[in-house]
């Protein structure tokens, strides 16, 4: 849904289940479809509650009985994606500003005092500010004659990846993975169990859900899908547990990734990369040893750098990451 060109018809319906499943939770009077149970190797049941904060899980159940009444053809297939994507948004604020110390003094933040109400109006608002964002998405891409042509989205392994020879493309631009400096695997795990399970296993079956983020079970235990575990490029958590190869490695991925850009692009095109340094790395060097590698020639680049110093009230500027912006070219 991240390059939904919805209608007005699919945005109206958007908002009016969404609407509809928040008045079923602020009343109770809704029956949503019974919640799927699992068991592991040592027979402990695990329940698909479990991955929904308590005070949002009326609204999720109102939502799944609200849906349950909705058939695909009667709508855009991306509607049911959508209402669950606000939805994992709303849980997912709530949670981090949860985890925010109040100030000393402060007392707690306005509301009506149900929790339930509240949740559902938040969820109603997120719902509100996602349809005016897409109907923004929407004006930009109309504004010019013809329109903007429709985005292919490809979610794998930048490693995997290959375009066939008639979609090759013109230029591309990315600012990659820094290395040793981010755990991105582990962001999204957290991120993911944050939002809650909201999605079940039997709403992901019975709607057209496309997206694995949403669709993906929240472990009760430590037990992910290997997707979410493995294959991560240059992560921070890979520098800790072997560091003397580490370079190896990077450099290794670096060389697949940079052979995958080359590839895509039509003869005359360009890559524009961002990259900060880490791990004692010049990533400059790298990218650019990379691209030679696969047939890229350097164009152009800069290089950004600060020093470290004090300043007029005595405070000391810390010194910002090294980055380098490199432009590459296939002759």
């Amino acid at each position: 849904h991240r390059n939904w060109r919805a209608s007005l018809a699919s945005l109206d319906a958007l908002s009016a289940l969404v609407s509809d499943a928040a008045d079923m939770a602020k009343t109770g009077e809704f029956s949503a479809p019974p919640l799927a149970e699992s068991s592991d190797d040592d027979g402990v049941v695990a329940s698909e509650d479990s991955g929904v904060p308590k005070p949002w899980r009326p609204m999720r159940d109102a939502l799944r009985a609200r849906l349950a009444k909705v058939s695909a053809s009667e709508v855009d297939a991306r509607v049911f994606e959508a209402a669950w994507f606000c939805l994992s948004v709303a849980v997912q604020r709530t949670q981090k500003s949860s985890n925010k110390r109040r100030p000393k003094g402060k007392g707690k933040s306005g509301g009506s005092g149900n929790i339930v109400s509240d949740n559902a109006d938040k969820f109603v608002k997120i719902t509100d500010e996602y349809v005016k964002r897409v109907l923004e998405f929407q004006a930009v891409c109309n504004q010019h004659d013809p329109a903007a042509p429709e985005a292919s989205i490809h979610n794998m392994d930048i490693r995997q990846f290959k375009l066939k020879d008639e979609d090759k493309v013109d230029a591309v631009l990315t600012s990659c993975v820094y290395p040793g400096v981010y755990d991105y695997q582990s962001f999204a795990r957290k991120v993911r169990a944050g939002s809650g399970a909201v999605v079940t296993s039997s709403d992901a079956e019975a709607q057209p859900l496309s997206s694995t983020f949403l669709t993906t079970t929240v472990p009760g235990d430590r037990h992910w899908p290997k997707e979410w575990l493995e294959g991560e490029i240059g992560s921070r958590k890979a520098l800790r547990s072997d560091p003397y190869s580490f370079k190896e490695t990077w450099q290794r991925d670096t060389d697949a990734w940079v052979a995958v850009v080359a590839d895509c692009l039509k003869s005359g095109g360009r890559a524009a990369i961002m990259v900060g340094d880490g791990a004692n790395i010049n990533t400059r060097t790298s990218i650019i040893e990379a691209g030679a590698k696969s047939g890229l020639i350097e164009l152009a680049g800069c290089t950004m750098k600060h020093v470290g110093g004090t300043l007029s009230d005595g405070s000391i500027y810390n010194q910002a990451r090294t980055e380098h912006l490199i432009l590459l070219q296939k002759p």
